[in-house]
């Protein structure tokens, strides 16, 4: 019997769409030699017979054929600790994206308003932005509850996620298309739990994600007046300090029952106008922070760039200055942009001051060896007559002139040629 939804999926229309889906999206940033799986194939090398490639793909569909197995990696979170990814084997990661194609648009229209994550429509960055905009217009602090989902990918009931994706409106052909992905092989290095906690590391896995606790979003978004959720992150607003007692409680009845928890030392029951984190960013007295794990990171990178040689001449160190600085590969501008971009919500002036000192302080160390007023006052004057501009400069002029902050290296680089005398160096 013909199924509509599975004859999509193996369309030689969709699959070949899947197939450039993935290629564009490892070609960005060439990523492509990184992502082969144990098959050791790479998408690139599959050009010359990409209707044979395509054909085993679809057959991997029609028989339902395991996930081949896959590498895990642990990668660095972009606040702190590490996260562990799963790189699958090419055919899976286009048979992945050949589900969903066909399906993201129907697990959407299943979704909360409240969820903001692995959602083109709904980035993080916009449940910030509304998290933001709902603290600075209280002028009465608000109650509210920021909590971490415990382990959530890693702890998800596989046989209670089953339940989920069979009460979709899915048919059973294209639910055991689904089932690899939801109870993959189980492999003896590294060992992988096959009933317990989903393995990240293609698109139709973030549905999974996103669909296990879909019933608890629609539920607190009519319990509290504003609700957000992004992963494992979960907030809750609510001026009636009851109805939020009552939200909270029913949050942690809900997560119970689908053998999941709070991670105690990162919820906080506070206000808006307290100190609380979410999704990279920090909340405090109505200001809007870059967390300082993530402050941290940058300023130790940035001492690797520039440590201090006795031996160096001062021009020789001035010559670094410039290249670390305006260098269009990876320069400080590239990176200080790159720190801007991925908190284009944090706008607290006093914090970029801050930063910006912290930086200047370690130039003061490479110029001279030591720091002392008078050694930065000197070194001041040097990247003035540069015309380097200061992490603060670029903050200000992507925050009040509207630079785009990828083109900071473009726009530091003639800034300084404008400014700097000739035969300065």
């Amino acid at each position: 019997m013909s199924d509509p939804l599975f004859d999509q999926i193996i369309s030689p229309k969709n699959l070949q769409e899947a197939y450039f889906s993935v290629a564009e999206k490892l070609a960005d940033g060439g990523r492509n030699r990184f992502f082969a799986g144990i098959d050791g194939i790479y998408l690139d090398r599959t050009a010359s017979n990409i209707l044979q490639f395509l054909t085993e793909i679809k057959a991997d569909l029609l028989h339902n054929r395991p996930v081949r197995p896959i590498r895990r990696y642990e990668i660095p979170k972009k606040t702190h600790g590490t996260r562990i990814v799963y790189h699958f084997a090419m055919h899976d990661r286009v048979r992945s994206a050949a589900i969903n194609q066909v399906l993201g648009p129907i697990f959407e229209a299943h979704y909360s308003p409240s969820l903001y994550s692995y959602r083109a429509d709904a980035p993080h960055t916009k449940a910030v932005r509304t998290v933001r905009r709902r603290v600075l217009r209280t002028a009465k602090p608000v109650s509210m509850y920021r909590a971490d989902v415990a382990n959530y990918i890693h702890t998800i009931n596989l046989e209670k996620l089953w339940k989920k994706l069979e009460a979709m409106p899915l048919s059973p052909r294209v639910l055991e298309a689904l089932r690899p992905f939801v109870f993959p092989p189980q492999f003896e290095i590294p060992l992988i739990n096959t009933t317990v906690g989903i393995l990240q590391g293609v698109g139709i896995v973030a549905h999974f994600s996103n669909l296990y606790l879909t019933d608890l979003d629609h539920q607190l978004t009519h319990m509290v007046e504003l609700y957000r959720r992004v992963g494992d992150d979960l907030l809750l607003m609510e001026p009636d300090e009851q109805k939020l007692n009552v939200a909270i409680a029913h949050t942690h009845s809900y997560l119970a029952a689908h053998d999941l928890s709070i991670q105690t030392e990162k919820s906080v029951k506070t206000t808006t106008h307290g100190h609380f984190d979410f999704c990279g960013y920090v909340f405090e007295n109505q200001r809007t922070l870059i967390n300082n794990r993530s402050v941290a990171r940058h300023i130790n990178a940035w001492k690797r760039h520039l440590r201090y040689n006795p031996n160096q001449t001062e021009n020789g160190r001035k010559n670094q200055l410039i290249k670390e600085w305006l260098s269009v590969q990876q320069g400080l501008l590239v990176k200080w942009g790159a720190l801007l971009k991925g908190y284009s919500l944090a706008n607290d002036d006093e914090q970029m001051k801050q930063i910006s000192l912290a930086f200047a302080r370690h130039v003061t160390k490479f110029l001279y060896g030591k720091y002392t007023h008078k050694n930065h006052k000197n070194a001041q004057e040097i990247i003035h007559q540069l015309g380097l501009p200061s992490f603060y400069t670029l903050f200000s002029h992507v925050h009040r002139k509207g630079l785009a902050p990828e083109r900071a290296p473009l726009w530091g680089a003639q800034r300084a040629a404008r400014r700097r005398p000739k035969n300065t160096v």
